[in-house]
């Protein structure tokens, strides 16, 4: 739920929404968000069930740190060294 929270003017409550399962809920905003924000809340929520399980350090991380608009720069800077080595 806190990944889910973290997307900017998204504010899931019990109180407020009611009882649903998680993956439901992942779905229904699959069809809002892009697949990257997808990815990375499922693999926040497999990170934080792995930690819980395995007993892991707060620093394992399976989902990338950076930002969306740092990716997006990066790979529009790699675009154009692509056209331009070409």
């Amino acid at each position: 739920m806190y990944a889910l929270n973290s997307l900017p003017k998204v504010e899931f409550r019990m109180d407020t929404h009611g009882n649903y399962a998680l993956n439901d809920l992942v779905l229904e905003m699959s069809h809002l968000v892009d697949q990257d924000t997808v990815r990375k809340i499922e693999l926040t929520l497999l990170e934080n069930q792995l930690k819980k399980d395995w007993d892991l350090r707060d620093e394992f991380k399976l989902a990338n740190p950076r930002n969306k608009e740092a990716d997006l720069a990066l790979k529009e800077i790699e675009e154009m060294a692509w056209r331009l080595s070409g």
